[in-house]
């Protein structure tokens, strides 16, 4: 079997440092971007929360900044992705459309996009309107339209449906 490694820090200077083609799959969760969105809807999350992500700093880019990172991203990855590579990405359903323009002008193809349904969200804004539960994802793979997709002959749907915690951790813990 092939060396796993797993790399962890700020993904565009990690990937600097890795050889062209050398990478077989790219699993990433960057910021949405949704800072801005939140603070000029009347949602009373600040008063909420102390800690409200669109207050803290990094994830309120002005729109163009934010897809001039999410741009850079993607071109690293295509240099370091192995022709056929996969890569998935966590994002916000809102900005789909967005990353799928970004990948395609870098090479990706766009295969779907996934739903994790979490069983146990933050309950936050319960009492507002529906509990934030569902995530998106996206699949691409590089430069082919099949890549490499080991399913073991199994069927395997693009809905994914798991606790963010283990019951033994309680209710809450630290969240993305």
């Amino acid at each position: 079997m092939a060396e796993i490694r797993l790399y962890n820090g700020d993904c565009i200077e990690t990937m600097k440092q890795l050889d062209d083609a050398s990478v077989d799959l790219i699993i990433t969760d960057p910021p949405y971007n949704l800072g801005n969105f939140m603070k000029n809807r009347d949602t009373n999350l600040v008063k909420m929360r102390e800690n409200f992500f669109g207050a803290a700093g990094w994830d309120d880019l002005d729109f163009d900044d934010w897809q001039k990172s999410m741009d850079n991203f993607f071109m690293e990855s295509a240099r370091v992705l192995k022709k056929g590579g996969s890569m998935i990405v966590f994002m916000a359903i809102i900005k789909v459309e967005t990353l799928i323009r970004l990948a395609e002008k870098s090479g990706f193809y766009y295969k779907t996009t996934g739903i994790w349904h979490k069983l146990n969200p933050m309950p936050r804004n319960m009492n507002l309107h529906f509990v934030n539960s569902t995530e998106a994802w996206l699949y691409f793979t590089y430069k082919t339209r099949t890549g490499t997709f080991n399913n073991e002959g199994r069927l395997i749907h693009d809905f994914i449906e798991t606790s963010i915690t283990p019951n033994l951790v309680g209710i809450e813990c630290c969240h993305k």
